[in-house]
């Protein structure tokens, strides 16, 4: 492998810990990005530029704002379902420019990336990472990431709560602990999220209503249109799987390539239950604890995975039963270390098996004996929440802002209304640990329970169609909250599509390393050729390499959804 595509697995884990809490659905985890701090710099914008001196156009008017990066903001309708409004949205772009100008023949046009939540921010995902994924796609392209509308620095901007106000963190604080911490965790959190939905109708009621992937699906189409294009080109992780195939269902002769990694059941996700994502979670932390039984340099190693799993579990209670108070050397970062934290923290491990294992048990095993100091480190810089923050990654570019609501408002918003009292989120929450034993930090269904604002267009299928050009769907074997199970019944709604199997665990097939899947995914941007219907790709990755030099995975993981 290259050596800029093994930079490009190093770096691209950008926690996709995406569905957690709410993308994904994790109960206490939030978006999990970066270690969350505050700065000076906290107000200052991305890319040293000023969103809001970039004035909104029909045509895109492209400003340097970090080389080689490239901003705009487009001007779409408001809201698709009054066509004759005047009203608009700006939506936010960067671009990582193809080594070609737009007049060249070899200029393949743009490619849009959505990296998932829904909520996280395509500007910063691509700001970050647009020289990588031009790496290992082609410079003959474009790579452009955009802010969906109420995400980020496009408008129109939900907002419950003032960013980084002492509001929005009191509510944060007040959120519970995963389910089974406290026998009345499920009604607080029912309540906790019913107040969000009390406060979305009174503060944001129309502008929570033109957040939908229906709505987002047609502003892709437009900025396709804006470069001069008639069909979309687009890689869409996670809940970016949901964006893509709602646009092939709207729009099927408008698909000219689009790659769907990650997948989520569509189905699924518009009933609002969110049932179908954790189906191979125990599986994923199986394949974790049998790698840390064969290798000695594992931080809680015993001679059989069933060891394991229960020596975490015990530590698991005895923090529930005995808090550790714990704080970093600076004084910033302190205090009291539960349970809590190491299911939090082991889901975000799935996500990234091979980038995560070793340093998260490390931190486990370090609180077994009584130093939480690494745990509270861990929970906090790759789980908790940034949204209130601003921080540089990679070349410098901060991570905008992700307001509360943001998932529940696409997520819910698309889906039927949830018609939940406590009994029925009881018998749901029953059935889920019938599951998975990780049903505990993954409940957004309970977020949807509380929300009661429907989007002003919400598309609910069916999830078929003949497109233009044929889908690539990619799904791992042990993903373990979009099962390959969905990937292909996704992928049999849409004809001639196929489904890239990874054998891999970890969330997407950015979670390891695989020269063969770069290959199928380049060759299908490139040529447009799709491999056999039965291909399934192996990787270089291991959770506990044999050797050094060999890879772990990319650095870079899907984060879970921000709550």
């Amino acid at each position: 492998m290259s050596k800029k595509l093994s930079t490009f697995r190093k770096t691209v884990l950008l926690l996709l810990f995406v569905y957690t809490t709410t993308s994904l659905g994790s109960a206490t985890v939030g978006s999990k990005f970066l270690n969350p701090r505050q700065s000076p710099e906290s107000e200052t914008t991305p890319f040293n530029v000023n969103w809001d001196e970039i004035n909104p156009s029909e045509k895109l008017e492209w400003h340097p704002c970090g080389e080689p990066l490239l901003c705009a903001r487009l001007a779409v309708p408001l809201d698709y379902t009054k066509p004759d409004a005047s009203d608009r949205a700006a939506i936010a772009l960067v671009r990582y420019p193809s080594k070609y100008q737009t007049d060249d023949p070899k200029w393949r046009g743009p490619v849009l990336y959505n990296p998932g939540g829904p909520g996280h921010s395509g500007v910063f995902f691509i700001g970050a990472l647009g020289g990588l994924f031009s790496n290992l796609i082609g410079s003959e392209f474009d790579h452009i990431g955009f802010d969906p509308r109420g995400v980020g620095y496009s408008t129109p901007k939900l907002g419950v709560f003032a960013d980084g106000s002492p509001e929005e963190m009191l509510w944060k604080i007040q959120r519970p602990n995963t389910v089974n911490s406290l026998d009345d965790s499920l009604i607080r959190s029912f309540n906790h999220y019913k107040i969000l939905g009390e406060l979305a109708v009174k503060r944001v009621n129309e502008t929570a209503r033109l957040v939908s992937t229906a709505f987002v699906a047609r502003d892709m189409l437009r900025i396709t249109e804006a470069f001069g294009r008639e069909k979309l080109q687009f890689y869409g992780f996670s809940y970016g799987t949901q964006l893509g195939v709602t646009f092939a269902s709207m729009f099927p002769d408008k698909v000219e390539r689009i790659i769907l990694d990650g997948v989520v059941d569509a189905e699924d996700y518009i009933a609002g239950a969110w049932k179908n994502n954790i189906v191979a979670a125990d599986q994923t932390l199986k394949l974790v604890y049998d790698a840390c039984a064969t290798s000695a340099e594992c931080p809680l190693h015993e001679d059989s995975s069933e060891k394991i799993a229960a020596r975490v579990n015990a530590i698991t209670e005895k923090l529930n039963q005995y808090p550790l108070l714990a704080m970093d050397d600076s004084g910033k970062q302190y205090g009291q270390v539960d349970g809590t934290f190491v299911r939090s923290l082991l889901l975000a491990l799935l996500y990234g098996p091979y980038q995560f294992t070793a340093p998260y048990l490390q931190a486990i095993a370090d609180a077994e004996v009584g130093n939480a100091s690494s745990l509270l480190n861990a929970f906090y810089g790759e789980v908790m929440s940034p949204s209130q923050y601003t921080c540089p990654v990679g070349n410098g570019v901060k991570t905008p802002p992700e307001p509360v609501e943001a998932l529940p408002a696409i997520a819910c918003g698309d889906a039927y209304p949830v018609q939940e009292d406590i009994e029925g989120l009881r018998k749901w929450f029953e059935e889920l640990t019938h599951i998975s034993s990780m049903a505990d930090t993954f409940w957004i269904h309970v977020a949807c329970a509380g929300w009661r604002l429907e989007a002003a267009e919400s598309y609910r299928g069916p999830f078929t169609g003949n497109t233009s050009h044929p889908l690539l769907f990619i799904g791992n074997t042990l993903d373990p909250v979009t099962s390959l199970v969905a990937a292909k019944k996704m992928a049999k709604g849409y004809e001639g599509a196929v489904t890239l199997t990874q054998n891999s665990g970890g969330h997407a097939s950015i979670a390891a390393q695989s020269q063969c899947t770069h290959k199928y995914i380049r060759e299908y941007f490139i040529n447009g050729t799709l491999p056999s219907a039965d291909t399934v790709c192996e990787i270089e990755s291991e959770i506990f390499p044999a050797e050094e030099q060999k890879p772990r995975g990319m650095k870079f993981a899907l984060k879970p959804p921000m709550m």
